[in-house]
């Protein structure tokens, strides 16, 4: 009969959100299992200024109760300028690991959807968009353009 109770409260932990051993499924991995930067392919050039221009900025940072705009600052990050932007990426406590898209917390969020730590809340960001940001990253997250 315990040992009834103890599979009963095993399965009652994993449906809470709990695993086996008790600890919160929805923690967040230090890196991706697998990520091929070279098979996606992007929608924008892997530069700064114009992921700032045409994702982080205009979508993250964006004027009004955005997450990472100029009144959300969630997690001390704000996408107001792309100095601000750099700024938090690359702080006291690093979202972005130059050359290693993988394990980047950046990337952890923005290509595991569905949890409670994932980026953007919602729907995620369109794939090549996710793309261009992580051959970014592997390129070594470069703050000015590549392009002469």
């Amino acid at each position: 009969m315990v040992r009834g109770f103890r599979i009963a409260g095993a399965l009652l932990g994993l449906a809470g959100g709990l695993n086996a051993a008790g600890c919160d499924r929805d923690e967040r991995p230090r890196c991706l299992d697998s990520l091929d930067v070279d098979a996606c392919l992007p929608l924008y050039p892997a530069e700064f200024p114009v992921l700032f221009g045409q994702v982080f900025g205009v979508t993250c940072g964006s004027p009004g109760a955005s997450c990472h705009g100029a009144l959300g600052r969630q997690g001390g990050l704000a996408f107001t300028s792309e100095g601000a932007a750099l700024l938090g990426l690359d702080g006291s406590a690093p979202r972005v690991v130059p050359g290693d898209a993988a394990c980047s917390e950046m990337m952890v969020r923005l290509d595991t959807p569905g949890h409670s730590w994932s980026m953007p809340p919602g729907a995620p960001l369109d794939e090549r968009a996710r793309c261009s940001i992580r051959r970014w990253i592997a390129a070594g997250a470069n703050a000015a353009s590549e392009t002469p």
